[in-house]
């Protein structure tokens, strides 16, 4: 009769055990923050990062037709940020070459309401050097995040301390698979403007000044015809003066805005109808080069 006793006692005190551990296993695992997890780099969209880098908020059905996959999973006041959309937009801060104030946004100094100042980090030097987790982790949640109740009609660059330049926290606007495509984006699709043409830098932020040189460096303006025609003259025709890019050519808004040209083929022109374009960098630098062409891409005629 002892000995049945002893072996329900120790029974007992195993599941008690058993039970206790699982407890302990399951409140950890509920702890574990999502930027733990690294599978949802694997399955993520870069192009659809390059999107949300650009923009992801809409103020017309127009526009709406043509932006990224955006859950709005946290049920974000999308005409709030539309109020102050440079504010959430990442190039805003970073710039389309993602070199912050010492690259082609040295000259973008910040305004009252309207936009923050430009961040001093090398988001590209950034990308390259951090693991995908890591990379997550301080787009999600960064070390000083912006409040989410932040009133961009409030800020004021002048103050000591202006909250607005801060980064917003996107674990409250994106959901995790759309943070894994921005990183994806800045991993593996963004590409290397070092490799696209010679930046000149003149002075500091936010009153500097830049210029551009060999643009379509070490590229074959042929080839980069070639991929013209195939991929842009049906829209642009076949010297790029069909489509009127602000007052200039698409060869003319190259050349002066090489910065940005190749984000906007990449990942397309987000409220129009022009469509992400896959191409590899040795194709972006020959387009590049072919486009540097002012004979063959013209500038449009003066009023």
């Amino acid at each position: 009769m002892r000995a049945r006793y002893r072996e329900l006692h120790a029974a007992c005190l195993s599941n008690i055990l058993v039970s206790t551990v699982t407890v302990i296993l399951l409140s950890l695992t509920a702890a574990t923050p999502r930027t733990a997890s690294a599978t949802g780099y694997e399955s993520a969209e870069g192009i659809n990062g390059g999107m949300l880098f650009d923009t992801f908020y809409a103020t017309s059905a127009k526009k709406k037709a043509t932006l990224p996959k955006f859950s709005n999973t946290f049920r974000v006041d999308l005409s709030k940020i539309g109020a102050g959309g440079d504010f959430y937009r990442c190039k805003q801060c970073h710039g389309w070459d993602r070199l912050g104030s010492k690259g082609a946004y040295i000259g973008r100094a910040a305004k009252a309401g309207k936009r923050p100042n430009v961040s001093g980090a090398n988001l590209a030097l950034t990308a390259k050097t951090y693991s995908p987790k890591k990379l997550f982790a301080r787009i999600a949640a960064p070390e000083k995040a912006r409040p989410a109740d932040f009133d961009p009609k409030m800020y004021d660059p002048s103050s000591t301390n202006p909250v607005g330049d801060r980064m917003p926290a996107y674990s409250k606007i994106f959901s995790e698979a759309e943070i894994w495509d921005v990183v994806k984006f800045l991993k593996e699709n963004a590409y290397d403007t070092t490799a696209l043409y010679e930046l000149k830098t003149e002075g500091t932020y936010p009153s500097g000044s830049v210029s551009y040189a060999d643009i379509g460096r070490d590229g074959n303006a042929k080839a980069g015809r070639t991929v013209f025609e195939k991929q842009c003259g049906h829209c642009h025709g076949d010297n790029g003066l069909d489509i009127d890019l602000g007052g200039k050519s698409v060869g003319q808004f190259l050349r002066t805005k090489a910065y940005e040209v190749h984000h906007k083929v990449g990942f397309g022109q987000l409220g129009s109808t022009m469509k992400p374009t896959k191409l590899s960098p040795g194709q972006m630098r020959d387009l590049y080069k072919a486009l540097a062409d002012t004979a063959a891409f013209p500038s449009k005629p003066a009023k």
